[in-house]
């Protein structure tokens, strides 16, 4: 099999919502070649050690490395681009990754937060899902959570700004995707009740505070905190019980 003559700069890998390489056929590489792409993409250059300890580790040294060596040769008949290196391993210059777009946005985001926002659309990015969902192995579980934190945050954030401006349609949409993506997350689900609210729409603030409640109880055995409680107790018209 002869590899995939597309240029490096067309290589892409997509690691969040879902895993894929896109530039060449993704679908010819074994599990063990995707896990080693993206600890490569998510880590940056590693010794060969540290590679197989990680990835494959209740495996024997040698067995290790006879593993990393076999991924290693089923990823360059892909494509000779997507790794580099010799003792050291990294992905090509060329391959672009979606994480670290993904974290640059976060960062853009936080450090404008309270500023008016130019956006005109909730990012694709933040609307992207978890980091390769479904994958159990140990290495990946933290960043998984940490990346997931930042984009919900992010999704946050940019509910608040969106309120402020009174853009709430925006504001909604990105408020919504933080309460699809973590149900149980108060932050978000307050945040889309104060849209409602900011909108004018009392009655499905209402539903949705009712909604929550009932989800909370259900689920934990817990209401919502005061502060949530309140958003509608406040927002009561006067001479209204």
């Amino acid at each position: 099999m002869t590899s995939v003559a597309v240029p490096s700069a067309e290589l892409r890998l997509r690691l969040l919502g879902r895993w894929a390489l896109y530039g060449a056929d993704g679908g010819l590489l074994c599990p063990s070649g995707k896990r080693l792409l993206t600890f490569l993409a998510l880590r940056g250059a590693c010794s060969r050690r540290v590679l197989t300890a990680t990835i494959w580790p209740d495996a024997s040294d040698d067995k290790a490395l006879a593993s990393l060596r076999t991924a290693l040769w089923r990823i360059r008949r892909v494509h000779p681009a997507l790794v580099v290196g010799g003792d050291a391993l990294a992905l090509g210059d060329g391959v672009q990754v979606d994480v670290p777009a993904l974290l640059a946005l976060v960062q853009a985001l936080a450090a404008r937060e309270g500023a008016r926002s130019t956006l005109t659309a909730v990012p694709e990015q933040l609307l992207s899902g978890d980091l390769v969902p479904g994958w159990r192995d140990e290495w990946l579980l933290v960043e998984r959570e940490r990346i997931r934190q930042l984009r919900l945050h992010a999704l946050e954030t940019l509910a608040r700004t969106f309120a402020a401006d009174g853009r709430y349609t925006l504001g909604l949409a990105a408020g919504l995707a933080a309460v699809r993506a973590e149900p149980l997350r108060e932050s978000a689900q307050r945040a889309v009740i104060d849209l409602y609210l900011r909108a004018g729409d009392r009655g499905r603030a209402r539903r949705h505070l009712e909604a929550y409640q009932h989800l909370l109880y259900q689920r934990l055995g817990v209401a919502p905190s005061p502060r949530t409680l309140r958003l509608l107790r406040d927002d009561q018209p006067a001479g209204r019980p």
